[in-house]
């Protein structure tokens, strides 16, 4: 019975046998698909992610790149600007004139060494810290205000032009910036001429007065007929003394002209002293003063008709301040290696408190003698601009009663004259 049984479940699994594995082949092939499906779609993952791995180390990469371009222009955007402030920071720094920055509250932002030493305050506090000078506080507290405003200002024996304007703040208000400029040389320069201005009216007005005055008596008849060339002759000097004056100063206004140097040329000054003398030698002679030349041939680089005039004036001025048998003494010679002339008298000497102003425009050291001898005032200014024309410089040796010595020192001596 068993054996019959055991039998029968054998033959039973043999027949299930086919069955079941079809049953498990079927199941491995279902596997192998599955799986393959599996490993594709995992590669198409796979590789969409690669791309996207990709493109994002690509756009990483150029983002870099723009970061970096961007870095390296704010880089040489900010070397520019530091040069820049540097290159200004500089020319402020060695500037003549004075410059104050302020803020809008009135304190001082920053202030040059120029306008530190013209001040003489503290630059790092209020605008006040700095000066309390009148002028100056006017000109920032008007700018602070909103108002450009212009003064001028004494210190220390100079003048200054304080010069402050209002300027926009970049948090809003009104800031301020100083600007300080010495002036002097100009003030003085329209002090001379405002001097000559008036020098030149006088002059002007006092010869024509004479001659309007001595004309107005003629015409009324109250000179004698005998005495009318007496009146014409005082007419005729006046009006001889004014057209001098005019004469010199055309001639002072062409020596103002750099055009000149232009016409440079050697000049033979030896040979240019004999002839003044020449021409002076009647006037020595009424005036009983003597004339003598002395030293070689000296050859020097200029203008001939501005040096001419220059020893004419100066041995005219020794024959007319001369005594009745002095002398007039010109002299070429060598000084320091460079060729030196003098003219010297034996006349009536200029008193020390004289010498500094001697040179001036229509300044005179006797005002009755040099009217009696139909000076201008203008000589020996003339003589000045001339030797400034040359390069030229003078020295002048007096004292009263002993006499004058003035010296004309030149550049330096020309071989030859062309």
């Amino acid at each position: 019975m068993r054996r019959h049984t055991a039998h029968t479940a054998f033959a039973v699994l043999l027949a299930l046998l086919p069955g079941l594995l079809g049953a498990v082949l079927l199941c491995l092939r279902i596997s192998d698909v599955w799986a393959y499906t599996c490993a594709g779609v995992l590669l198409v993952f796979s590789a969409v992610d690669l791309l996207f791995v990709r493109q994002s180390a690509r756009r990483e990469r150029a983002f870099q790149k723009r970061l970096d371009a961007q870095d390296a222009a704010a880089a040489r955007r900010e070397k520019a600007l530091s040069e820049s402030v540097e290159e200004f920071n500089a020319i402020v720094a060695g500037m003549p004139d004075g410059l104050v920055v302020y803020d809008a509250a009135g304190t001082i932002v920053s202030a040059n060494p120029a306008a530190r030493e013209i001040l003489a305050g503290d630059p790092t506090g209020p605008y006040r810290s700095l000066s309390r000078e009148k002028h100056y506080l006017s000109v920032v507290e008007s700018a602070l205000a909103g108002k450009t405003k212009t003064r001028k200002m004494k210190r220390g024996g100079k003048v200054y032009s304080l010069s402050a304007a209002p300027a926009t703040g970049k948090r809003g208000g009104t800031a301020a910036v100083l600007f300080i400029a010495d002036v002097t040389e100009a003030e003085l320069s329209r002090k001379m001429r405002r001097e000559f201005s008036a020098n030149v009216s006088h002059e002007l007005k006092t010869p024509l007065t004479s001659i309007l005055g001595y004309a107005e008596i003629i015409g009324n008849g109250l000179v004698k007929p005998e005495d009318i060339p007496k009146f014409a002759g005082r007419i005729r000097k006046e009006a001889s003394r004014l057209l001098t004056l005019i004469e010199d100063i055309i001639k002072l206004s062409r020596l103002d002209e750099d055009e000149l140097r232009a016409e440079f040329a050697p000049v033979e000054l030896h040979a240019l002293c004999s002839s003044v003398l020449e021409s002076l030698s009647a006037k020595a002679q009424r005036a009983q003063v003597t004339l003598s030349l002395s030293g070689g041939e000296t050859v020097v680089s200029g203008f001939e008709p501005a040096l001419y005039e220059m020893v004419h004036n100066l041995c005219d001025n020794a024959i007319a301040y001369n005594r009745p048998g002095g002398g007039v003494r010109v002299k070429l010679e060598t000084a320091e290696g460079r060729p030196q002339l003098s003219v010297s008298d034996d006349g009536i000497g200029i008193a020390p408190e004289h010498l500094g102003r001697i040179f001036e425009r229509f300044y005179r050291v006797d005002k009755s003698h040099s009217k009696e001898t139909g000076g201008t005032g203008l000589g020996l200014s003339i003589v000045k601009h001339d030797a400034e024309l040359h390069d030229a410089q003078l020295s002048v040796d007096s004292a009263p009663g002993a006499g004058t010595t003035i010296r004309v020192l030149f550049r330096a001596q020309v071989r030859e004259k062309e």
